[in-house]
């Protein structure tokens, strides 16, 4: 219970970061007037983050070596 208790603070300050990043990434496509594709295989055409194929982010590793790309990518 100790633990828990002590990961719950940093846990909600992280999740409060992003929802602010989000928020900042909504409004940035309200002031493009533009609507972002809610279908993943349109991404690809549409920005700058490269392919998004399942596959070949599976592992864990992968998955999040391709999450921080996106990140920086996305302001």
């Amino acid at each position: 219970m100790i633990g828990l208790v002590t990961y719950a603070t940093s846990l909600k300050t992280q999740s409060m970061g992003e929802l602010t990043h989000a928020e900042l990434l909504s409004n940035s496509i309200s002031e493009l007037e533009d609507k972002s594709p809610s279908d993943p295989s349109e991404w690809e055409t549409v920005s700058n983050i490269g392919s998004l194929d399942p596959i070949k982010h599976i592992t864990l590793r992968s998955a999040l070596e391709k999450a921080f790309e996106f990140e920086g990518r996305a302001l």
